[in-house]
């Protein structure tokens, strides 16, 4: 693990940035940093022709209160113009669109439309989390996706959204649903799991998030 882990990191060092920013513009690159330093990604979609991007840049992202709190994520820049598949990825098709990934890609927050300097502040303090208790089972998943990789780390965001703030969890419910539906989906393709086994822990799982989340009626279903 030590190796792997050493690995990323120097990976993650040969990343691409914007030579004119702190951003950076490789999406392959941004994924690796926010694994090997326990980071989320801010992502900006955007576009030079774009006048709320533009606005944007210089009334919010520009500002130094900003760019401090900015520390604690990979901030990645993604012009549609040059990335239309990664636009289409995340189904992006109005600019300014601000998301926030995990490592590996996966949607925890998005949002439309121009922000300003305190709406911006608002989400960024919010979302300013340190990963490295999911970090073994991230890198797990960046190298292979199969039914375990997916399911374990399912599980472990499930119980990482207990130590988070009640505004934080259903963001992260969601995300570990995310793992969990993939899972479900790779069962069949592993001849060695006792599905029968696992499809019933799924079950127990999915009423886990209902009471997690508060939905007891749901749960007690």
């Amino acid at each position: 693990m030590k190796i792997l882990i050493s690995l990323i990191v120097f990976l993650s060092l040969n990343t691409t940035f914007n030579e004119s920013s702190y951003w950076m513009t490789d999406f392959e690159d941004a994924k690796k940093l926010a694994i090997a330093s326990n980071r989320l990604i801010l992502v900006d979609f955007w576009a030079t022709w774009c006048a709320p991007c533009n606005k944007m840049e210089s009334e919010s992202w520009k500002k130094n209160e900003i760019k401090d709190l900015m520390k604690s994520y990979v901030p990645l820049k993604i012009n549609i113009e040059h990335n239309k598949t990664i636009a289409r990825k995340y189904s992006v098709s109005s600019i300014p669109n601000i998301l926030i990934l995990d490592g590996n890609g996966k949607i925890i927050y998005q949002t439309k439309g121009y922000m300003s300097k305190n709406q911006l502040k608002n989400l960024l303090e919010k979302y300013d989390l340190n990963t490295s208790y999911l970090s073994k089972d991230l890198i797990n998943y960046s190298i292979k996706k199969n039914f375990s990789n997916d399911f374990r780390l399912g599980v472990k965001y499930q119980n990482y959204s207990l130590y988070l703030n009640k505004s934080l969890r259903s963001d992260f419910i969601k995300l570990s649903n995310q793992y969990l539906k993939k899972a479900k989906s790779l069962i069949k393709q592993d001849s060695k799991l006792n599905q029968t086994k696992f499809i019933q822990r799924l079950g127990l799982i999915e009423i886990q998030s209902d009471l997690i989340l508060g939905k007891t009626k749901k749960g007690a279903k």
